[in-house]
């Protein structure tokens, strides 16, 4: 692997370079490009005076795409060795226990935590994706990407519980964070296509729709 000093050495000016070539790759499917990338954010994490929290945190986009875009993905996705996902959620994990990631602007920190469940959730982990969604909802409660990807963890992880009484109040809850999600109120971290609302929309309307026919939680106090 070559082996590079600064930014500058790889091509890249700032962080921020980093970042959109991660997701120009992404969108191309070039998985060499993102292999090299990779491999250059792993130059910079052995240098000295390097943010490593947003390192890690491109560095874990890096190994998302890379396990998405994969041709193979559909029939990878249920595979008992899963290494790149392994690998993001090790790269969420070094960022967050970074001593940078203290310093980093509310928006990021929400992102890494929020991906982190996104992660766990994937790898069959429900109940600490929520405990990663939660955290990101403690420093903005109002992260509509942490409400949402949370509203659909609940909405899943309803479906393991052989109780009925215990979907509804799950789904209950789901309901609630699919609301404030789309509430106009919610802070994105991006410009997100108008599909990724209308899908939110699409479930927030079926998690009711199941409630108002299936669940009697009036006067319900989940505390």
């Amino acid at each position: 692997m070559k082996y590079y000093e600064t930014l500058e050495d790889c091509g890249m000016n700032n962080y921020a370079d980093i970042g959109l070539a991660i997701d120009l790759a992404a969108d191309a499917g070039n998985l060499p490009k993102l292999n090299e990338l990779v491999c250059k954010i792993d130059a910079l994490l052995g240098q000295e005076g390097q943010n490593k929290a947003v390192l890690f945190y491109f560095r874990a986009n890096a190994y998302s795409a890379l396990r998405t875009t994969d041709p193979e993905f559909q029939e990878r996705q249920f595979d008992w060795e899963q290494p790149e996902l392994t690998k993001e959620i090790i790269s969420l994990r070094e960022a967050i226990r970074s001593s940078e990631f203290a310093d980093l602007d509310i928006v990021r920190r929400c992102q890494v935590l929020t991906n982190l469940g996104n992660a766990l959730d994937a790898v069959g982990r429900p109940i600490d994706a929520l405990a990663a969604w939660d955290e990101a909802l403690q420093i903005e409660p109002k992260f509509a990407m942490a409400l949402a990807n949370r509203a659909s963890g609940l909405s899943g992880y309803s479906a393991a519980f052989y109780d009925p009484g215990h979907q509804c109040v799950f789904l209950a809850e789901a309901a609630k964070g699919f609301e404030f999600a789309l509430a106009t109120d919610a802070i994105w971290d991006s410009e997100y296509p108008d599909s990724v609302r209308e899908q939110l929309e699409a479930k927030y309307q079926h998690v009711r729709a199941y409630l108002a026919v299936n669940c009697d939680l009036a006067g319900f106090d989940p505390n």
